[in-house]
Parts: C-alpha cells; structure tokens; sequence
C-alpha cells in the first residue's frame, strides 16, 4: 500500500517532456524499423505493430516515469504516429515503383496534397486490426497505474 508520500513523490518524478521525445524517436525509428522489415519480407507485416507498441511504450514509461494517464496518451499518439509513418513510406515505396524511380527520388517527389488518395491503397485491412490494438497497447503500457 502506497502512502501519500510515495504517490507524491512519484508525482514529481514524472516527466512528460522526456516521455514525448522518448516517444517520438521510438515512433520513428521503429516506423522505420517497420518499413524495412515489410519492404524486405516483400509483405505488410501488420503485426509487427503488436511489438513495436509494447517497445514504445516501454521507452515512453521508462523516460517519463508516468504514473497519470496522460503518458497513456503520450503512448497513443506516437504509436499513431508510428503507424501512420511506417503506411507512408510504403505509399512512397508504392509511388517509386509506379514511377520506375528510386524510393530516395520518390521521397523528394512524393505528392503531399492528395496524402490520402496515395495511402488508401497500400492500407490492408490487417493495418487497421492490428493498428487499433497497438495503440490500446501503447496506452496500457505507457504509465504504471497506482494500486490504491
């Protein structure tokens, strides 16, 4: 059983502007991480975003020592934001080969206004499934809720 000290003192040790870089990095390095793996399997690998949520959200409750459920939601965005990256590059991917160009050329050249019309097609409906549960992952994990 937590006193009211302990809860105070975890209250203080909380870092939000830690936990939304730690996020941050976490989501693009493993959107990327992700990309790969999908571009060199040759396959969407929609769950891979299973375990790319549970490490996000492990480094966001590790730099930001949350106990409120605002690192949760700390956790939700990135792991959105992972999501929504790694759908990206694949529309990029999808972009260059439409375009017989190289997918660095693609990136430079990507169309950034019709955003959606580009990524609907590569969005299989296993993105959405394992999407949708990566972020209540990404939630659950990214704070230690208090035993009271």
């Amino acid at each position: 059983m937590h006193t009211g000290k302990d809860r105070q003192q975890k209250l203080r040790e909380q870092n939000l502007p830690l936990a939304l870089v730690a996020g941050a990095l976490s989501a693009i390095s493993m959107g990327l991480g992700w990309f790969f793996l999908s571009f060199y399997a040759g396959s969407h690998l929609s769950f891979i975003a299973i375990p790319v949520s549970l490490l996000l959200a492990f480094f966001v409750h590790l730099a930001g020592k949350g106990v409120s459920p605002l690192f949760g939601w700390v956790g939700v965005l990135c792991q959105l934001a992972c999501c929504l990256f790694a759908i990206h590059l694949r529309a990029i991917d999808r972009f260059a080969e439409q375009n017989k160009i190289s997918f660095l050329e693609a990136f430079s050249f990507f169309p950034a206004d019709p955003l959606l019309d580009w990524m609907m097609p590569v969005i299989h409906p296993l993105d959405l499934v394992f999407c949708s549960l990566s972020v209540l992952i990404a939630y659950r994990y990214s704070f230690k809720e208090e035993k009271r």
